[in-house]
C-alpha cells in the first residue's frame, strides 16, 4: 500500500511540474521534479529537470542532468537537441556540433538549422544574445518595466528576426501598451513563422 500511494504522489509530482513548465513557471516547475528525481532518478526525469533548468536559465546545471540522458540514451532527438542548445548558450561550439553531427545523421531536418547555427562565428553569437535579451525582457515583464522589455525584445529580433517567441513577446507588449496594430503585426509574424 505504501509503494502505491508513493506512485501515486510522484506521478502526481510529475503532472504537475509538466503543468508548471507548460505555463512558464520554471521555477515552481524545478521544485515538483526536484522532489521526483530524489525518488527515482530516470532518464524521463533528467529531461524534465533539464528543461525545467534550462527555462530557468541555468545552463550549467540543465547540462548536467541532459548529459545523464544523452550517456543513457544517446539516438533520443529531442533530448540531442536540448543538449546541444544548452551547449550553445554556454558557448561550448564544439561540444555543440559534436552532437548535432550525430543527430543530423538521425534526424537531418531536426539539426540542421542548430548545425549551421554552430558553425557560424556570427550566427551563433546572434543566436545566443538574442536568447540573453530574450531573458533580460522576461525580468524586466515581472518587474513590470515594459518598455524596457520591449526594447530589449526589438533588440534581439534585430538578432534573431525569424524567432516566432521573440515576436509573440513583442505583439504583446504592444497589447498591454494598447497598440493594438503594432500587436497584431507581430502575432502575425509569429504565427507565419511558427508554421515553417
Amino acid at each position: 500500500m505504501n509503494i502505491l500511494f508513493e506512485n501515486l504522489k510522484l506521478n502526481r509530482l510529475k503532472k504537475r511540474g509538466m503543468n508548471y513548465l507548460n505555463k512558464g513557471k520554471a521555477e515552481k516547475a524545478y521544485r515538483c521534479f526536484e522532489k521526483v528525481i530524489l525518488s527515482e532518478d530516470s532518464p524521463e526525469n533528467f529531461f524534465n529537470l533539464g528543461l525545467t533548468l534550462m527555462g530557468m536559465f541555468e545552463y550549467a546545471d540543465a547540462q548536467k542532468y541532459l548529459q545523464k540522458v544523452y550517456d543513457k540514451i544517446p539516438e533520443n532527438d529531442i533530448n540531442s537537441l536540448s543538449l546541444a542548445e544548452c551547449l550553445l548558450m554556454m558557448r561550448k561550439w564544439d561540444e555543440a556540433k559534436d552532437i548535432l553531427k550525430k543527430l543530423r545523421k538521425r534526424n537531418p531536418k531536426l539539426a540542421g538549422q542548430y548545425l549551421e547555427i554552430a558553425k557560424d562565428v556570427v550566427l551563433r553569437e546572434k543566436f545566443v544574445r538574442s536568447r540573453e535579451l530574450f531573458r533580460e525582457s522576461t525580468v524586466e515583464l515581472k518587474n513590470k518595466n515594459d518598455l524596457r522589455a520591449l526594447d530589449l525584445l526589438l533588440d534581439a529580433k534585430d538578432l534573431n528576426p525569424e524567432n516566432a517567441n521573440i515576436l509573440n513577446n513583442i505583439g504583446s507588449i504592444y497589447m498591454l501598451l494598447k497598440d493594438y496594430e503594432k500587436a497584431h503585426q507581430f502575432f502575425e509574424q509569429a504565427v507565419s513563422l511558427s508554421g515553417k
